[in-house]
């Protein structure tokens, strides 16, 4: 016959394995393929028969055979599997790995993720292989296991439309220990709780309780309480993809949540290790976008938001994400658009609810149609377990803005229930009630109570002090009022006693508390009782009664362009600032000219004092009013280039100081006066 090809061993092995576990599948129960394809680690298909019919329900084996090889002592069949095989394997759900003792004729069974679980587990690292102990047989009960766990797991899948995430957690969890009655709970009711409670305190968790515990947590918002799930197991030198995509989701939210962007550039990077060499499916491009997202890169989330739901328009998350896209970037119509379509798909999806609730307020200006969506938002957040807090500030906000102010502080007030001494909840009220206690006499009790007990935590606080102060005086409480000014005049040390104020224009003694604090700071750079201190001798009272009449100018001119600095009203607002500062001269020069005559003796004295005055007081009135205006402009951060263009080009310099020759005029009048005395 000539030479003809060889049967080796091998081939007849494969052929043996493969007859012998024909032999045992029911083939009322399974439908046995050979792969034809190329062996990478998979050499037959098993799919299940369900009433006669069949269902493409799969599970991919790997088919071994040994001979001469029995039960070692501790009745364990021990067969080095390949690790290549074994991850090959765990990227399909349900795979099994079988081994035919041609010895014993006798085939030994093992789901692959339970094999992979002990490889992650070892401490042996750089191994081709891994000794694994396989001891069940492929016997009856073993068969109604493999069809019951296929059907179930596939069950699952289909039922609850797992995504990816998911469905790399029920991969993993293939233990005695989980019911898959708890999964279904777990998927159908988002009951995460029981989960935590059953997973939490086990010793040495395997990888499908890990993530699933992990992923628990994530569900849950518990970010921190889900990273240090990861990483105990990451500790231990182990690594997963699964995890890592769940890993990366957690880096991204805790990030948003904590206003961490450098979390954020790390979850991108571990999502891109997670997916090195994969194909990405759509959660991948959700995941991925929802970091470009945080970090304001729009246009690259937009896109990869759109990846994902080619792939899957049923994802209520992507569409919701999509809208928060086109707000940042101002096209408010196609927001609108995408938030109905996620809650078309998901009603009670809080997060859409939120950003729909909020765009309602902002952009729409309809504030009271937010506070209904918050509402809905609110009954669904008790039962989800979502943080309420923001939920109450946006609430009680759009309640504000509505100018439903007692509603708006009961709502704050609910939430300071939940949330006891929470920051912004607790700003928040004071803030409303510092703009509008004026409105209603309720209000203005409230404000009395909250902002004297801040002054308890905080006695340093002005702005409580300039409030109650202001309040104390409409309300006629002349003792409140007053006990309040000295205690803002004390904590800036300001040499006025309460005298001084009040034989001043009640309206400019607001004008000076209200900008107390500016006028302090603009003190600190420019000591004009200095410079007359040193130039008259003055004593304190004089000294003090000056640089009062300057320290209000200055608060009525930092109120006047703090409230709108631009170029077409800055110079105006300069020129009523002057002539103000030419008032103020008058009362200057008064005072000058009582202190300097109480000293004369003589006419030529008088006489002398005269010349100086009509030289000092418009030096004086000028220089400080320089001085304010450079200062006040300064920190408002107005260009000071631009301020000397418009005065050159508007020539008002040769104005200016042909207007000062008014305070000079004033200043020898009142000197006159005295002298005729």
């Amino acid at each position: 016959m000539g030479i003809l090809p060889q049967v080796y061993s091998t081939h007849q092995q494969e052929t043996d394995s493969f007859r012998k576990i024909e032999s045992i599948i029911p083939s009322e129960k399974f439908i046995l393929r050979k792969e034809s394809g190329g062996d990478y680690g998979v050499d037959c298909i098993l799919e299940i028969i369900e009433d006669g019919f069949a269902t493409n329900i799969r599970s991919h084996i790997q088919l071994k055979s040994k001979q001469n090889q029995f039960l070692d002592s501790d009745g364990y069949f021990k067969y080095s599997v390949p690790i290549k095989t074994i991850n090959y394997l765990s990227n399909t759900l349900s795979s099994i790995f079988l081994i035919y003792s041609e010895s014993e004729d006798v085939v030994y069974w093992e789901w692959n993720s339970v094999i992979l679980e002990k490889i992650n587990q070892s401490t042996k690292t750089g191994t081709k292989s891994f000794k694994y102990a396989f001891y069940k047989t492929l016997d009856d009960k073993s068969i109604d296991e493999i069809y019951l766990t296929i059907k179930n797991k596939n069950e699952i899948i289909i039922n609850l439309g797992l995504n990816s995430l998911e469905k790399g957690v029920l991969e993993n969890l293939i233990t005695e220990d989980i019911s898959y009655d708890l999964l279904l709970n777990f998927f159908k009711k988002n009951d995460y709780d029981s989960i935590v409670g059953k997973l939490k305190n086990i010793k040495d968790p395997t990888l499908g309780e890990i993530s699933l515990l992990s992923l628990s947590y994530y569900n849950m918002y518990q970010y921190d309480k889900a990273l240090m799930v990861i990483l105990r197991f990451e500790n231990k030198g182990f690594k997963n993809n699964h995890l890592l995509k769940i890993k990366a989701c957690i880096f991204c939210e805790k990030g948003i949540k904590e206003k961490n962007l450098n979390l954020v550039k790390d979850a991108k990077k571990i999502h891109e290790e997670a997916l090195n060499g994969e194909c990405w499916d759509w959660l991948d491009y959700y995941n991925y976008a929802n970091m470009d997202l945080a970090l304001g890169n729009f246009k690259d989330a937009i896109n990869k938001y759109n990846k994902a739901l080619k792939i899957n328009q049923k994802d209520a998350r992507t569409w919701k994400n999509l809208a928060q896209c086109y707000y940042e970037i101002g096209k408010n119509k196609k927001a609108f658009s995408c938030l109905d379509q996620a809650l078309i798909i998901n009603p009670e999806l809080i997060e859409a609810i939120l950003t729909k609730a909020a765009m309602l307020r902002d952009v729409k200006k309809a504030p009271l149609n937010a506070v209904e969506l918050y509402d809905q938002a609110m009954n669904i957040a008790t039962q989800t377990g979502f943080d309420m807090n923001s939920i109450f500030y946006q609430k009680s906000l759009s309640f504000f803005q509505a100018d439903k102010n007692l509603d708006a502080i009961s709502t704050i007030q609910d939430g300071l229930i939940y949330f006891p001494g929470d920051f912004y909840l607790t700003n928040l009220k004071l803030s409303i009630l510092a703009q509008r206690w004026s409105t209603d006499t309720t209000l203005a009790e409230m404000a009395i109570q909250d902002f004297s007990q801040q002054l308890e935590k905080y006695p340093d606080d002005i702005e409580a002090k300039k409030i109650l102060a202001e309040i104390f005086l409409k309300n006629n409480d002349t003792k409140k009022f007053e006990d309040t000014i000295k205690l803002c005049l004390e904590q800036y040390e300001f040499p006025y006693n309460l005298d001084d104020l009040i034989d001043h224009n009640i309206e400019l003694i607001f004008i000076f508390i209200k900008n107390i604090d500016k006028i302090h700071k603009y003190r600190k750079n420019s000591n004009l009782c200095g410079e007359l201190f040193s130039i008259y001798e003055l004593n304190i009272a004089h000294a003090n009664e000056i640089q009062f009449h300057f320290d209000i100018l200055y608060a009525d001119l930092y109120t006047k362009i703090a409230k709108k600095l631009n170029k077409k009203n800055f110079l105006n607002i300069l020129d009523k600032h002057l002539l103000s500062g030419i008032e103020v001269s008058k009362p200057v020069s008064r005072i000058l000219s009582k202190h300097q005559s109480s000293k004369m003796k003589s006419k030529e004295e008088i006489a002398d004092n005269i010349a100086h005055l009509i030289i000092s007081i418009p030096e004086i009135t000028i220089g400080e009013i320089s001085r304010q205006i450079g200062h006040a402009a300064g920190i408002l951060g107005y260009d000071s280039s631009l301020l000397d263009t418009n005065i050159d080009t508007s020539k008002k310099i040769s104005d200016w100081f042909a207007l000062s020759v008014e305070p000079i005029i004033i200043g020898a009048n009142e000197t006159y006066k005295i002298f005729k005395k």
